[in-house]
């Protein structure tokens, strides 16, 4: 993937993502609440949440480290330090997601399937908001605009 975006034009596309991951998060949460309250549909709806959400997840984890993390590094004298924090929390998401592998293959019963998904779920939510707080702001990644004053001659 190859494009020109500004620091606050991948800040924005991030911030755009986490808004529709959130919509897809709360549904797979409601669903394993749910389930793990004895709703036998809920249980018939997990799997196809897990692998959805697996699959988004691993392209915005994609998309982050192309477009975010340069952008981190370019920051500020931090920025180095920032990329490297977030590298290594996609590197923890990306083991969590794949053990929900064992999940949809049916390795685990229904209950384990709704904690691990729950669980997963609220980390995620949890490491969104931070990642909103801490690296996703406009003093972090901004636009600097630069004026140049024409001299008559």
């Amino acid at each position: 993937m190859t494009s020109a975006l500004s620091a606050g034009q991948v800040r924005e596309k991030v911030l755009e993502q986490h808004g529709s991951l959130r919509i897809l998060l709360r549904t797979a949460l409601e669903n394993s609440e749910a389930a793990l309250r004895g709703e036998p549909k809920a249980i018939e709806r997990l799997v196809p949440l897990m692998m959805e959400l697996r699959q988004r997840m691993l392209a915005h984890l994609a998309f982050e480290e192309a477009m975010l993390v340069p952008a981190l590094r370019r920051a500020d004298s931090w920025g180095g330090e920032r990329a490297e924090m977030l590298l290594s929390e996609h590197a923890r998401q990306r083991a969590e997601l794949d053990t929900l592998l064992e999940g949809e293959s049916g390795a685990w019963g229904d209950v384990a399937v709704a904690l691990i998904l729950e669980t997963l779920v609220s980390e995620i939510l949890a490491d969104m908001q931070e990642e909103e707080r801490d690296i996703l702001t406009p003093a972090i990644l901004r636009d600097d605009i630069v004026v140049v004053e024409q001299f008559g001659g």
